[in-house]
């Protein structure tokens, strides 16, 4: 039986106890929304940095050296290789359609085997959200990511999507990643994708993301 996200987010608490499965095209990306998704541009990059590192403050202090101009040095390589040729990289922002704010943005790129497989996974390198947004909100546009993966991965011809997390609480964010059918060991959610058809909404940007420049395969 397919939950409804929306009715079981009255609190974080209520948010770990999410268990069914979720239909993931409910929370496909609507002109309803108060925000809009598009490619990460060269324009994004200081966005994305400074979000970024309200987590990095928050979640890798103690255990990484954090670096801004390496993050921003791999962040636009990503987006340069997404735009030369999209089925390598992906990175997408959701921006408020009023004031053009970032609200999130997730990152994916592909070339990840596990050390006992052949099999090429997609690997989910970022999924950060604005944490000032309702838990609604917030669980709604980490659906969208979670649809955004599976489109991209099946245009990629990839079977296998990994996601992890560096957070210290993960109940929440793994609940989320068990209801939309991932299996989840440790700190890292695994998801194999079956052969079915997930329509790509009909706008320039979305489209954007699968055209291949020039031809350039992958």
């Amino acid at each position: 039986m397919a939950v409804d996200w929306e009715q079981l987010i009255e609190s974080d608490h209520a948010m770990t106890k999410i268990r069914p499965a979720v239909d993931l095209e409910r929370y496909a990306h609507h002109a309803e929304d108060p925000w809009r998704w598009r490619t990460a541009f060269g324009t994004d990059v200081q966005d994305i940095v400074d979000m970024a590192l309200v987590d990095f403050g928050r979640e890798t202090d103690g255990v990484f050296q954090n670096n801004t101009v390496e993050y921003s040095r791999n962040v636009t390589v990503a987006i340069t290789n997404q735009f030369f040729n999209p089925l390598l990289e992906l990175l997408s922002v959701s921006r408020a359609r009023e004031s053009d704010t970032l609200l999130g943005y997730t990152w994916a790129r592909r070339g990840e085997y596990a050390p006992w497989s052949t099999e090429e996974m997609v690997s989910i390198r970022m999924a950060h959200i604005d944490q000032a947004l309702s838990p609604r909100n917030r669980v709604k546009i980490l659906a969208q990511m979670m649809r955004m993966w599976e489109v991209w991965a099946h245009a990629c011809g990839i079977k296998i999507i990994a996601s992890t997390t560096i957070r210290h609480s993960q109940d929440v964010f793994l609940d989320l990643h068990r209801a939309a059918g991932y299996s989840v060991r440790g700190s890292v959610a695994y998801k194999r994708l079956q052969n079915i058809k997930i329509d790509v909404e009909d706008t320039s940007d979305f489209r954007h993301n699968f055209i291949i420049p020039g031809g350039v395969g992958r």
